[in-house]
């Protein structure tokens, strides 16, 4: 057999494929993992009164923005009638097979349609040869970002006279959010997001708990939650974090300067908190059928936040910059729009408003109620960081064999935090040391068994080991052995 009429045999085939998923109304499979172009119909095309389908793929990464491309093979007709619709899926295959079969499975993202008149893909003119412009290309794009399918669906396509009246179908995947395609707009991908250190999912159709997760080594510091629910009347959830209990989660309470979520759509929090174990907590969900898909990812650094253009009109005091950018607990940067907006951030005495500059505060840190500079007024000398307030920082001495406890007491709204501890044995010894979340509390950090030597041994947390909200904290020595003492030392605070 020659390549010709292999070539033929092959589009044949492919033509009864899409055949018959029509007929069984069964989505159309198309393996888009290999190339950022793909092609979702036969060489050829098929008819326009047979594309009322639904074409599912797993696309190129999950970080990808889709641009479709409809090629209008008709010479003499447009075709407007059609209607392109994007679907998105967290699942495999696996559970969420089919649009059409699995649609709870499934959400809507927006389409957002070339603005040349003839040239989007619910609009596309016939195909005219030697004529660049609207010539028979319609496309428009869609952010897919964090899918692992995405299902395309035309509906309301007719025929038309001319021949042949039928369309290829074909995306292109980006890395990232397109700029746009409206004339003057860029079309440059912006950097993909970073891959999440730490990430929980779950959908849930009453209340309950997802899996905890295990930060202890991983230690994730940056955490979002976001989610989408579906038919929902009323719903509460939170993320959640404990501290540990000897290899174990301890008691549950709302993560650090977060608050429980009742939008019944959706909607996202975030926060930067340690945490040695996290999950997400359904309090209720209420509505017939009511499903909600929830995500918490977390970070192992601190990330850079962008904040788009803010343009209320040129000299418009506190809102005309050109762009704003914040890098948590490092820098404040603001660049300035137009020569005379006006950018009052703070008391002129702190050097903090500024006319037609730019401006740049850094880094920062909190003293136990804001941010403060680490500069002095005049930005050219800076000063070692600060502890925060309160301080609770101690040494003490145990007597010989004898256990010791540094205590803080808790207090009402407040958290203990622990930024390191020096603790050293007055002779050759076996003792441990171990940090409880509230005083008696719930261990978590514990040392090896012989952690405590005769040399001075030291521990500094990069992220301070923190308490619940209202509790205190205690750092217990174990009695070192006879004649033995211990000297512990703890740098801590509270706020």
């Amino acid at each position: 057999m020659n390549i010709k009429a292999k070539l033929v045999r092959a589009s044949c085939g492919f033509l009864l494929l899409f055949f018959a998923a029509r007929a069984g109304a069964q989505d159309v499979k198309v393996d888009c993992t290999q190339n950022s172009t793909c092609t979702l119909t036969p060489a050829g095309g098929i008819p326009w009164s047979n594309g009322n389908l639904t074409w599912v793929f797993k696309p190129l990464n999950p970080r990808v923005s889709v641009y479709i491309f409809i090629h209008n093979l008709n010479p003499t007709s447009a075709h407007t009638s059609q209607t392109i619709q994007v679907f998105q899926s967290p699942f495999s295959q696996d559970l969420a097979p089919s649009l059409s079969n699995s649609s709870s499975s499934w959400t809507q993202d927006t389409v957002t349609q070339n603005a040349n008149a003839g040239a989007s893909c619910n609009n596309v003119n016939p195909k005219v040869e030697n004529s660049p412009g609207a010539s028979g290309l319609g496309t428009c794009y869609v952010t897919t970002m964090f899918a692992a399918q995405v299902a395309i669906r035309i509906s309301g396509a007719s025929s038309a006279s001319g021949s042949p009246d039928n369309f290829e179908l074909a995306v292109v995947q980006e890395t990232g959010v397109p700029g746009g395609q409206t004339p003057g707009s860029s079309n440059t991908a912006s950097p993909a997001p970073p891959v999440p250190d730490c990430k929980i999912q779950v959908t849930m159709t009453a209340a309950g708990r997802s899996a905890a997760f295990d930060n202890r080594t991983t230690g994730c510091i940056s955490w979002g939650i976001y989610y989408f629910a579906n038919n929902a009347s009323s719903i509460s959830l939170e993320l959640d974090n404990a501290g540990d209990n000897n290899g174990s989660p301890g008691s549950w309470t709302i993560f650090h300067s977060m608050s429980a979520l009742t939008n019944t759509s959706y909607t996202d929090q975030n926060t930067q908190f340690y945490s040695p174990w996290v999950s997400i907590n359904l309090n209720s969900i209420a509505g017939a059928g009511a499903t909600v898909t929830i995500i918490a990812i977390g970070y192992r650094q601190s990330l850079p936040v962008t904040v788009f253009p803010i343009n209320a009109g040129p000299g418009t005091p506190g809102y005309d910059f050109e762009a704003v950018t914040i890098f948590a607990t490092t820098q404040f940067a603001v660049g300035d729009g137009t020569p005379n907006s006006q950018m009052a951030l703070g008391a002129p005495s702190n050097n903090m408003n500024v006319n037609g500059a730019a401006l740049m505060v850094g880094p920062l840190i909190f003293n136990g109620t804001s941010w403060d500079r680490m500069r002095g007024s005049g930005g050219a000398t800076a000063v070692n960081p600060v502890q925060p307030s309160t301080l609770k920082n101690a040494q003490t001495t145990s007597a010989a064999n004898t256990a010791q406890t540094s205590s803080t007491a808790g207090s009402a709204g407040q958290r203990v935090y622990l930024y390191s501890l020096a603790v050293q044995a007055s002779a050759s010894a076996t003792c441990s040391v171990t940090v409880k979340d509230g005083v008696a509390g719930t261990v978590i950090w514990s040392s090896d068994a012989s952690f405590v030597t005769v040399g001075v041994r030291t521990i500094t947390w990069p992220v301070p080991l923190t308490s619940s909200t209202g509790n205190g904290m205690d750092v217990v020595v174990s009695a070192c052995g006879s004649a033995v003492t211990s000297t512990l030392a703890v740098q801590e605070s509270q706020w």
